[in-house]
């Protein structure tokens, strides 16, 4: 039996160097803020999609990472999601 997103612990968050800082994000069902800490100027982001929930034709998330310019203070909108359900987007 595979056990429901919400019942899974999300792993640690640690920077891998030459990074400092890092901030994990785990579904919440609304959009969350990040507000950029002071003297942050680039974040380096890695974001990975759910995969399709059903056996048959659902296939394996897609991942991004990029290298987004910031400004202190600015206030980011994230917005995390789950993966397909087992009948094709519950």
């Amino acid at each position: 039996m595979i056990e429901p997103r919400s019942a899974i612990e999300p792993a640690d968050s640690a920077p891998v160097g030459p990074y400092t800082h890092s901030q994990r994000f785990a579904y919440t069902g609304s959009v969350q803020d990040f507000t950029v800490p002071p003297g942050v100027t680039t974040i380096d982001a890695r974001c990975w999609g759910g995969g399709g929930g059903r056996t048959d034709t659902g296939g394996g998330g897609g991942s991004a990472t990029g290298r987004i310019a910031v400004a202190p203070g600015e206030i980011l909108r994230i917005v995390v999601d789950l993966g397909g359900g087992p009948d094709g987007g519950e």
